[in-house]
C-alpha cells in the first residue's frame, strides 16, 4: 500500500533570511511542508513530485492586503504567483474559509507574509490661524510626494495606507500668506 503524509508545521527554517531579504518589508509567518512516501515499511522524503498538491494554510492575516506566498527550494527563493488557476507555484487567497491555498509540486520551507500599511492623522494647532490648509507628504530620502490634499481644513489632514518610513509634511496657510510648517513623521512597525 503506497501512503503519502504531509505535514505542515509553522516553524522558523533554514532559510528564513533568505526569504525575508526577498520579502522586503513584508511581515512573515514561516512553514514547512513535509511529504513523506510510505511503501511497505520504507518510508521517503520527497522533495518534489510530478502532481500538483493543494495546500490550504489557515490564516489568520486573511483581510491584510498585499499577501505574497515564497518558498526556498533548489537552493533559491521562489515567489509564488496569486493566480485563479490550480499550477504549481501559485496560490489562491481564500477569504471566504480564511486560508491560503498553494499549489506546489516542491516540498520545503515557505512563508507566507502581507505588507504592513498605516495611516495618519495630523492634530496640529497653528496657533490662531484657522483657515484651510495644503498638506504634501513625501518620501523624506527621495522626495518624492507621496500625498497633496488642498485646500482642506486642519482637521481633514490624513494620509492612509502608507508603508513604515520616513516622510515629510508640509503644512502651508491657503489665505495668501507665504506660511509653511515643515515636520519629520517617522512610521516604524
Amino acid at each position: 500500500m503506497n501512503e503519502h503524509w504531509i505535514n505542515i508545521a509553522p516553524l522558523l527554517p533554514d532559510h528564513a533570511e533568505e526569504i525575508a531579504a526577498e520579502a522586503a518589508g513584508q511581515r512573515l509567518e514561516f512553514y514547512d511542508i513535509k511529504v513523506e512516501k510510505t511503501v511497505g515499511e520504507t518510508k521517503t522524503a520527497l522533495e518534489n513530485t510530478e502532481s500538483v498538491i493543494e495546500v490550504i494554510v489557515p490564516y489568520k492575516n486573511i483581510e491584510k492586503r498585499g499577501i505574497s506566498v515564497y518558498t526556498y527550494h533548489g537552493e533559491e527563493v521562489k515567489t509564488y504567483v496569486e493566480a485563479t488557476t490550480k499550477a504549481a507555484g501559485t496560490y489562491i487567497v481564500d477569504k471566504e474559509i480564511g486560508a491560503i491555498r498553494i499549489y506546489t509540486n516542491e516540498f520545503s520551507p515557505f512563508a507566507i507574509a502581507y505588507t504592513p500599511y498605516f495611516d495618519i492623522k495630523a492634530t496640529i494647532t497653528l496657533g490662531s490661524y484657522e483657515g484651510n490648509v495644503t498638506a504634501k507628504l513625501e518620501d523624506k530620502a527621495t522626495k518624492e510626494v507621496i500625498e497633496t490634499l488642498t485646500d482642506v481644513k486642519m482637521s481633514e489632514v490624513s494620509f492612509k495606507d502608507l508603508l513604515a518610513g520616513e516622510y515629510l509634511l508640509s503644512i502651508t496657510w491657503t489665505d495668501g500668506a507665504s506660511n509653511t510648517i515643515t515636520m519629520p513623521i517617522t512610521i516604524s512597525e
